[in-house]
């Protein structure tokens, strides 16, 4: 599924999995591999921590967005 993710309600950047904004997301020091899946399933904002200071980021996939806005 494709995933997005949102920062202060602005799109900042679409991924082909959830995988891929994982790792996105280790890598640029926004939160762990974990956070981002729980984020996605409890569409809660990323919170800052230690190795992880960019905080404030929502991942979510895109199919339940089209969802939200038809709904």
């Amino acid at each position: 599924k494709e995933v997005s993710m949102y920062k202060g309600g602005i799109l900042i950047r679409k991924f082909n999995s959830s995988r891929e904004a994982g790792k996105f997301a280790v890598e640029n020091g926004i939160c762990s591999y974990g956070w981002c899946g729980r984020s996605l399933k409890t569409e809660k904002v990323t919170i800052p921590k230690k190795d992880f200071p960019i905080w404030g980021c929502l991942f979510t996939y895109e199919d339940a967005k089209i969802q939200l806005r038809k709904g």
